[in-house]
């Protein structure tokens, strides 16, 4: 619970920084347009522009334990995609995306934890269009999220503080993965 708090708390402060920034005449980068996709839970909602995160009071956290995907503005990496812990997901260049496959398993699946579902549940989305978020079966039956095709990892022990650029670029082929698929910048 405190690590959620210190994280919007960064989140709100890394707004009121990028407000200022941007206010100054600084081109904004580009955010993606389009509101979240409704879930049957909730309302659409609107992604967080450039400079404008959501305080911790106006944040909505829908319940339960089911996996919540996030487009949020970073300090380092623009906007990202973010899971309900606050850990940057990543995407990696050695799966495919046409179709989705993924070749992270074994130890490789320990260090870079697939981001997965339980059968017949859908993550919540925040910022990402419901009709790029899929999902592939792992070879051990997991069912794996995938956005826009990519399947989506986390990086074991991320603590979910999102500093710096995190693991963008790990191996040359690891990277953050934005609300619409792509690699963030580095």
């Amino acid at each position: 619970m405190a690590h959620r708090r210190s994280a919007r708390l960064v989140l709100a402060a890394v707004a009121a920084g990028l407000a200022t920034f941007t206010a100054c005449g600084a081109p904004a980068e580009e955010q993606p347009a389009d509101p979240a996709a409704a879930h049957e839970h909730h309302h659409d909602q609107e992604a967080p522009q450039p400079g404008q995160a959501q305080a911790p009071e106006q944040q909505h956290h829908h319940g339960g334990d089911g996996l919540q995907l996030w487009a949020t503005q970073t300090a380092s990496l623009g906007i990202v995609t973010l899971d309900g812990a606050g850990r940057i997901v990543y995407r990696s260049d050695a799966d495919g995306n046409n179709p989705p496959v993924s070749n992270c398993t074994g130890e490789c699946a320990q260090h870079w934890v697939p981001v997965t579902v339980p059968e017949g549940q859908a993550p919540e989305l925040l910022g990402i269009k419901q009709d790029r978020v899929g999902t592939l079966r792992r070879e051990d039956g997991a069912l794996q999220v995938t956005l826009a095709g990519w399947p989506l990892y986390t990086l074991a022990g991320d603590q979910g503080t999102h500093d710096g650029t995190g693991a963008n670029g790990a191996d040359g082929v690891w990277f953050a993965v934005t609300p619409t698929g792509e690699k963030a910048a580095p």
